[in-house]
């Protein structure tokens, strides 16, 4: 049996039509919606990871500050305890703020003093730091040693120098560039490799050690492993030593030339000499005595005479199909057409 018709079946085509843009409207507007809360969500998700990021910022720099505060605590009751001498609050500050100790990469370097091969000095700026590596000023037991791990036993120590807490104060260096420890250490043993290790280490009042290391290059001048000594570089010469100019040979001078001359010389000629013989010279009229010889002579005419020339006793005329301003009459005046 043939199915019953539906009530879409039932409805007119304008019904159909209203119906079909009803549904399409509804779709529009639900998928606006949509996207419109989905873009509110992702602002909402933003606003809080950014609060997060604030949130955990600031609980570091308080965790950060806190500790300061409990070292000032206990460097305050060390003061009070006697364990420890008596410091101004900035100098306890200070203490309390120190992180670590750092060499200055640019001013940390070998330096040759002596003008020999190799370098014999090093030169060190070493400086304390906080939690955020700037700079904090404060004193105490320095220690710096000097490795060559050139060696072939391995690392071997060539340096080492010790300053007390009052000797590391005087030592202090405020520069345009950086500050610090400022050290010029000469060197009793000269390295042989052409990396050197430096090793820095502080000891506050407080008891606390900070160390660093840093690497620096040199210009070895002590013997490698396995390279005999008559392949290594000749010492520099002093300026006693260096070659004095030797004085000018006399045999080697440069003497005056000597000519010597005759009547009967000759000189041999690859051709012969254009005035060995007589020279004859053409004949022509004499024109000294003639006054019309000096004058210029005329333009030559189309008949072979000379052409006139007339001679003017005033200014050029104008053509006589030339009229000038002052020759204009009612008549001749031009009209604008």
């Amino acid at each position: 049996m043939p199915a019953e018709p539906g009530t879409w079946m039932l409805l007119s085509w304008s019904q159909r039509t209203r119906c079909a843009a009803l549904l399409a409207w509804l779709g529009l507007c639900a998928g606006c919606a949509g996207r419109g809360n989905l873009d509110l969500l992702e602002s909402q998700l933003r606003e809080q990871e950014s609060l997060l990021r604030h949130a955990r910022s600031e609980v570091t720099e308080l965790q950060s500050q806190l500790a300061i505060a409990r070292r000032e605590q206990e460097l305050l009751q060390a003061q009070l305890t006697s364990e420890m001498p008596r410091a101004g609050i900035e100098t306890v500050q200070a203490f309390a703020a120190a992180q670590g100790i750092k060499f200055h990469s640019l001013l940390t370097a070998m330096q040759d003093v002596d003008g020999q091969p190799g370098d014999d000095q090093l030169h060190v700026l070493l400086f304390p730091h906080d939690a955020d590596g700037d700079l904090v000023k404060l004193s105490g037991e320095l220690e710096v040693e000097l490795f060559d791990p050139g060696h072939e036993g391995g690392m071997e120590r060539i340096g080492r120098w010790r300053y007390s807490n009052a000797e590391s104060q005087e030592l202090w260096y405020n520069g345009f560039l950086s500050s610090g420890f400022q050290l010029d250490l000469p060197l009793s043993t000269l390295p042989r490799g052409n990396k050197l290790v430096v090793h820095g280490r502080l000891k506050t009042p407080d008891g606390r050690q900070f160390d660093a290391s840093h690497t620096v290059s040199t210009a070895g001048s002590g013997p490698q492993s396995g390279t005999s000594p008559e392949y290594l570089a000749p010492p520099r010469a002093t300026l006693s030593e260096r070659a004095q100019p030797k004085p000018a040979d006399a045999s080697r001078e440069i003497q005056p030339a000597s000519f010597t001359f005759s009547d009967d010389a000759t000189i041999d000629r690859p051709v012969p000499d254009p005035f060995s013989g007589p020279v004859s010279i053409s004949s022509s009229p004499d024109h000294s005595g003639d006054a019309t010889a000096n004058k210029p002579r005329a333009l030559p005419s189309r008949a072979g005479e000379p052409a006139p020339v007339r001679e003017l006793s005033g200014p050029s005329p104008f053509p006589s199909g030339l009229q000038t301003s002052d020759r204009w009459t009612d008549d001749t005046l031009p009209v604008v057409r």
